[in-house]
């Protein structure tokens, strides 16, 4: 007869105690990752605010210090203040650090 504990490891005669044969296959738990947060809010045709939060202030690749601050934008010339928005802020992204970007514009991720 088969004991039940033996499909699942390794019995230890020295310590009596079962071990599991798949330990060494658990996957490493994540390194928390930075994180930065881009929200473009339209407020008319000719304004933009940008509210920007971020977990990694220190540009460490991982959180370091947190911090948010506001940007506002206009129409300057031929460029409107949401295009010159979405220059500063770039698309959501993993930077080269890991640091996961997201954008969202009104509410949706872009």
């Amino acid at each position: 007869m088969t004991n039940i504990m033996s499909l699942l490891g390794s019995f230890d005669e020295e310590d009596g105690q079962y071990w599991s044969d798949f330990e060494d296959e658990q996957p490493e738990p994540e390194e928390p990752k930075a994180r930065h947060l881009y929200e473009i809010r339209t407020i008319d045709d000719n304004h933009v605010t940008v509210y920007a939060s971020t977990n990694d202030d220190l540009d460490l690749g991982y959180p370091s210090k947190p911090e948010s601050w506001t940007s506002t934008f206009t129409t300057r010339g031929n460029k409107s203040a949401l295009s010159r928005a979405l220059e500063y802020c770039g698309k959501s992204r993993v930077g080269v650090n890991g640091s996961v970007v997201t954008v969202r514009l009104n509410g949706d991720k872009i």
